[in-house]
């Protein structure tokens, strides 16, 4: 075989091995069912990144504000008037959203909040299944909402949903390969006795194989009431879901997770500094080592000190320790049970 057909089957057995890699989001694999617990970070706002294939989006350094214990059922707190045919509730804060949940698509139907209700009588269209990268698709729809003290609005809008990009997705506790990044767009009209609304809707969201619920979560949302200025509210979530994400969508090695903590050092080979981080799912006693391959004690990082459930991360930096290149070893103790990451200087 000549170079040149060497190369060219290299090539396409290359994007052959891309194409594959890719994930392909199905109601099986990821759709809303009942019985799923969603844990959720929130952090603070930070920009989506690029689109487009073999994307590497670092949220590394993403700093926690909260946390929020979310699930889905088929049997709602209390019954919706005016909305039928849905089979998973979707509970998340003070809310619960009724949708109908197929093989083929995610339908919702409405939703409640302690003050006001609202009902579809055209249904959003949420998702389509399957849906992979360069997958795209329009939903028009609308309703009605009502508050307690307050008259009936009604609202129309389109909304639009496009798979983007795909790519490796960096989180301070691990690396996740083959994410999929799903963007939706939305924009409607909301029209009361006294006033109008326009609200423009963008979400980022990335889902990796296997997992019910978006990975990450990027909201923007622009809001404008008649004879008022225009309001901005971001938010954003970490979706942990440590009991159902597969092992193989995680970039780390297996002997990195552990039922009761999670850990990621980037990048690897590093130059000037290398990160780590790692999630703590209780409260723990830790001791962070720096080696050299020699095994000379370079940095004694932290001291068996006792830190709480959440993400911590840091940074080791090379020109500080004086570090020429070579070989390294970052050795974590989590209480008895220790880990060792070898790391490269260049």
């Amino acid at each position: 075989m000549t170079m040149k057909k060497i190369i060219l089957f290299a090539s396409v057995l290359l994007f052959i091995t891309g194409v594959y890699a890719q994930t392909t989001l199905t109601y099986a694999k990821n759709g809303l069912q009942p019985g799923i617990s969603i844990l959720s970070h929130e952090f603070e706002y930070t920009a989506p990144g690029n689109d487009g294939a073999n994307q590497i989006w670092d949220f590394s350094k993403i700093k926690i504000k909260s946390d929020n214990q979310n699930s889905t059922n088929s049997t709602p707190k209390a019954m919706l008037e005016g909305v039928s045919n849905y089979n998973v509730v979707l509970s998340e804060k003070d809310k619960e959203y009724y949708f109908n949940a197929s093989s083929n698509m995610l339908e919702l139907k409405g939703y409640t909040a302690p003050d006001f209700s609202v009902i579809y009588s055209d249904p959003l269209i949420k998702m389509k299944y399957p849906f992979a990268y360069g997958d795209n698709f329009k939903d028009a729809f609308a309703g009605s909402a009502s508050w307690k003290v307050v008259s009936t609005l009604t609202f129309q809008g389109e909304y639009s949903v496009t798979a983007d990009a795909f790519g490796t997705l960096i989180m301070p506790d691990r690396t996740y390969k083959n994410v999929l990044r799903v963007k939706i767009t939305s924009e409607n009209l909301e029209i009361s006795p006294c006033s109008s609304t326009i609200v423009k809707q963008t979400n980022y969201m990335y889902y990796v194989d296997g997992c019910h619920y978006a990975i990450v979560s990027l909201n923007h949302i622009f809001s404008q009431q008649t004879n008022k200025d225009a309001v901005i509210t971001e938010t954003a979530y970490y979706n942990t879901q440590p009991s159902s994400t597969p092992i193989n969508t995680i970039a780390t090695s297996i002997e990195q997770q552990n039922a009761d903590f999670a850990i990621n050092s980037y990048p690897n080979p590093f130059y000037d500094k290398v990160n780590y981080s790692y999630f703590l799912r209780k409260d723990m006693k830790v001791t962070i080592e720096f080696f050299d391959m020699s095994g000379k004690l370079n940095q004694f990082v932290l001291n068996n000190q006792t830190q709480v459930t959440g993400i911590h991360s840091g940074e080791i930096d090379a020109a500080a320790l004086s570090l020429v290149p070579g070989v390294y070893y970052i050795r974590f103790t989590f209480d008895d049970k220790v880990i060792v990451h070898k790391v490269v200087k260049i």
